[in-house]
């Protein structure tokens, strides 16, 4: 695998919309811890990946506040912050450790949170239930046809 530092920019998208979709309850300080643990993370992993390689080594990039509260303002849609998310657990995920940090607790809650925005969410089932058989296709997979 590889890994890479991530924006600025990138880690406040995830920040300020997630503080959007959790009702705007952090304030300025605690959503700067956030993206700074986030940013932390990041680095840790890239220097991880990279420890053999001095020029590959960097620090924890420095998140504005002024670019955390442009994302509240302006969040990204739920399939953007899923996809933000998800690169950024790809190029956090380096460490050893990386399932045991507070940066994979938050990513998890982030990522649960925008699910629920994804629009038919609340209007899905809860549970999927049998089909008659009357109802089910007799459609045939290429992994069907593969097998015979």
């Amino acid at each position: 695998m590889s890994a890479h530092q991530l924006t600025a920019t990138h880690i406040a998208a995830m920040v300020g919309t997630y503080e959007t979709s959790s009702m705007g309850h952090q304030s300025a300080e605690e959503r700067q811890k956030l993206a700074s643990l986030l940013a932390a993370e990041n680095a840790r992993s890239v220097n991880h990946r990279y420890s053999g390689n001095a020029a590959a080594q960097c620090e924890p990039v420095e998140v504005s506040n002024r670019l955390i509260t442009h994302f509240m303002l302006h969040p990204l849609g739920p399939g953007e912050m899923l996809n933000a998310i998800a690169c950024y657990e790809y190029q956090a995920c380096e460490s050893t450790d990386w399932e045991a940090t507070e940066a994979h607790r938050l990513c998890r809650r982030m990522s649960g949170l925008t699910a629920r925005r994804v629009p038919g969410y609340d209007s899905a089932p809860w549970g999927i239930g049998d089909l008659p058989a009357s109802q089910v296709s007799n459609a045939i997979s290429l992994t069907d046809l593969a097998g015979s």
